[in-house]
């Protein structure tokens, strides 16, 4: 078993910064020791004090010198041991490139002065080694940075860390909360999201009771929702905003020790400090000198390596402002966007046209990709990842578990472009180095397990799903239990795949079982409203219209509460309840949930909005049921219209269109000109969505009804059986679709 040794340097006035430290290594133990790895930490405080004829010193110093860490904290003065291990510390690593050396210092109060010995000490550590120190103001600071460094020095660049309702934790061991680091909790943006945070539901529940009393208050109604969707919309941004703060804190820490410049120290200090505006003004200087610096390199006659160092640190000062840029929360996130794309494609650029570290390009272009991916620029993405990956090719023994990473991000931007193929290909790649090489990790073998069963469940091959999911929801139970949030989310999956199948039996048994396990979780009522669709999807599918309503009212409750009346996801639930009213043939009732859906979509986002569209189609179902061909065509025209403007004419949701178009026209008689529309859709779902798709089974089976009705037989016949062929395949001979497609087949039979 692998064994990591710390050893922690610092006088007795940080004692009891020391003893918590301690306490944290202990902790730390026990989650590593499950991985293989055992952390052991040397304090002079547990070591044995008898006399051997030794200078305790000495006998410190020789545990020291085969430690693969070497801690020094500093806070008023730099004690004379102290300095002694950390010149110890560093012939060592001169030697052997170990141990990894940090400096932590504690900063000062009010009135307090650092000795001169410590003044000396620091700016030795800049000016001659380049290396900058790691400030803390107290144990949450101090322990998240030592647990950065700890996990960098794994090369797992950080994911371990969670970050969560402002709690920051390793293997569900709190390491930091994020209110007492002060670049959050100095900083503005930060603190006036909290607050307001605070101060919204007082508002919402005051104007419940308003509304409770004056039900029929407009105003009253406008100013809840207002409110209701502010709320809404500002834990959203706060949690992205947590979540910039932390990463660029993440960034800051790998530049810890390291050779770094005056206007990076100086940016880290005000990032440190909170004041993430001014971070970004000093760093401002950054991209000027970048163009002037590389230019310098490209038009040197004689590329002395000093200048290569200068390009190097002008790359390190980009990507830095790409973090602190992205953290600073009182720029508009679309002008943000468009600066961090210039950052890193200029550093990018830099990299490739200098002798630059392999291993610090693939850093940087796995934070791009990051980047991309998290702003949903996935064309760009496909493009920097490809280029992370052939960099990662040449390195021989590269770290595989890195590797495994890159393939899952690549196979996630192309199931984000629609390129199913090549997300199996690539998702496929990061399984098989999970699953055979990192038997210690099986949580990661079961987001690959997942992430295919998923790109199979949009292809169709549902059997394939089910497969990937199973074995991803063996893991999860295996590793988390049998009530954790993965759990719920592989069952959840799992119902809407055997319901795709027609096993509703089952599918409604994993339902149950993701809400039981939500209803055991805090603050999870979304979650719970949308497991309830599902039931009450389940309950539809199946005829059970009471128990149906039942559920799907219960969501909407939910979601009403929540999320309130004129919400996106509450015109989800009208869009549910309309289905189901038209199901049971209540086509008023239906048709006023429907409207009800498409007045909010429309108020969200407008008349062209594919929301809007899908209003429309369900809208024509109902006018379609009824008989009345003219409207049906009418909404299904307008909602065409909608997603060629939207997402152009070879979208899927733009090819349903043209199918639901071809039926109508069917419905009217008009069979020449259904069959142009279904025709169309029919061979569009084969390029985008396979031979092998329910959607492109229903196109086929369509185009055989049209057939039929012109008397052409055979095509119908034709057409039936592909459809037939599918069905079998992918539900089986005893689904109702299955049955029904049949039937159609023995009539056609008997007028050939």
């Amino acid at each position: 078993m692998k064994t990591i040794k710390i050893f922690l340097a610092s006088s007795e006035e940080l004692s009891s910064e020391r003893y918590a430290f301690g306490n944290l290594v202990r902790r730390l133990d026990d989650i590593y020791e499950k991985r293989g790895i055992r952390i052991k930490i040397f304090e002079w405080e547990d070591y044995d004090a008898a006399y051997n004829g030794k200078r305790k010193q000495d006998e410190y110093n020789e545990q020291l010198r085969p430690c693969d860490m070497f801690l020094a904290l500093f806070y008023k003065k730099a004690g004379r041991f102290t300095m002694e291990e950390f010149d110890i510390a560093m012939e060592e690593f001169k030697k052997k490139k170990s141990p990894k050396i940090y400096i932590y210092c504690k900063e000062l109060q009010e009135n307090e002065a650092e000795s001169e010995e410590l003044i000396s000490f620091k700016q030795k550590m800049f000016n001659e080694m380049g290396h900058y120190w790691c400030r803390f103001n107290n144990n949450h600071s101090l322990h998240l940075n030592f647990v950065m460094q700890l996990l960098m020095m794994e090369n797992n660049k950080m994911e371990d860390l969670k970050l969560e309702d402002g709690h920051i934790t390793l293997d569900g061991i709190l390491i930091a909360q994020m209110d007492k680091l002060k670049f959050a909790s100095n900083d503005d943006c930060y603190q006036n999201m909290k607050n307001r945070l605070i101060e919204l539901p007082e508002k919402i529940k005051t104007l419940r009771k308003r509304i409770e009393k004056y039900p029929d208050d407009e105003d009253f109604q406008y100013d809840l929702q207002k409110y209701l969707d502010e709320y809404n919309n500002l834990k959203e941004t706060f949690t992205q905003h947590q979540k910039q703060l932390f990463s660029t804190a993440k960034h800051i820490a790998q530049l810890q020790g390291k050779q770094t410049t005056d206007r990076i120290k100086r940016a880290i200090d005000c990032f440190n400090e909170g004041k993430i505006t001014d971070a970004n003004i000093i760093l401002k200087e950054a991209e000027v000198d970048a163009h002037r610096t590389y230019e310098e390199y490209l038009h040197s006659k004689e590329t002395t390596e000093q200048i290569r160092q200068n390009v190097i640190l002008a790359i390190e000062e980009l990507i830095l402002k790409a973090s602190t840029l992205l953290a600073d929360a009182s720029i508009s996130i679309d002008k943000r966007i468009d600066q961090v794309i210039v950052l890193y494609t200029k550093a990018n650029e830099m990299a490739m046209g200098i002798v630059y570290d392999t291993e610090k390009h693939i850093e940087l272009l796995d934070k791009f990709g990051l980047f991309l991916v998290q702003f949903a620029l996935y064309e760009k993405a496909k493009d920097i990842y490809l280029q992370l990956n052939e960099l990662e090719n040449g390195i021989s023994n590269y770290d595989l578990l890195l590797r495994s990473n890159t393939f899952d991000n690549i196979g996630t931007v192309y199931n984000h472009l629609g390129k199913y193929e090549q997300a199996l290909e690539y998702y496929y790649k990061a399984l098989e180095i999970r699953r055979d090489s990192f038997k210690m990790i099986p949580p990661e073998t079961a987001i690959s397990l997942n992430n295919i069963g998923t790109v199979y469940h949009t292809l169709s091959d549902f059997h394939k799903a089910l497969e990937f999911y199973k074995n991803a929801l063996n893991i999860n139970e295996n590793v988390y239990g049998q009530e954790h949030i993965e759990v719920a989310c592989n069952c959840n999956n799992l119902g809407i795949v055997y319901e795709a199948i027609g096993e509703y039996d089952t599918a409604f048994e994993y339902y149950s079982k993701t809400l039981k396990i939500l209803t055991t979780l805090p603050n999870e009522d979304i979650k719970i409203a949308n497991c309830q669709n599902c039931i009450g999807n389940y309950y539809r599918l199946i005829g059970n219209y009471n128990l149906a309503l039942n559920s799907l009212t219960i969501a909407i409750d939910l979601r009403k509460n929540k999320l309130g009346e004129r919400h996106p996801d509450t015109a989800n639930s009208y869009s549910n309840l309309g289905l189901l009213y038209t199901d049971i043939k209540e086509y008023s009732q239906a048709l006023e949930y429907h409207q009800k859906a498409m007045m909010i979509y429309k108020e969200r986002f407008g008349e062209k909005h594919p929301s809007t569209s899908i209003c429309y189609n369900n809208m024509g179902s109902v006018f379609q049921d009824q008989g009345d061909f003219k409207k049906a065509l009418d909404c299904y025209n307008k909602a065409l219209k909608i997603n060629i403007n939207y997402f152009g004419e070879n979208h899927p949701q733009t090819i349903t269109n043209y199918h639901n178009v071809g039926c109508i026209y069917c419905d009217m008689g008009e069979y020449s000109k259904a069959l142009e529309y279904l025709q169309k859709a029919a061979n569009e779902r084969k390029i985008i969505l396979g031979e092998n798709h329910l959607e492109t089974a229903l196109s086929y089976y369509s185009i055989g009804i049209a057939n039929y009705c012109l008397d052409n037989y055979q095509e119908a016949y034709n057409y039936y059986n592909k459809a037939l062929i599918i069905h079998k395949k992918l539900l089986g001979d005893n689904h109702p679709y299955t049955q029904n497609i049949i039937s159609d087949i023995n009539l056609t039979k008997e007028m050939l």
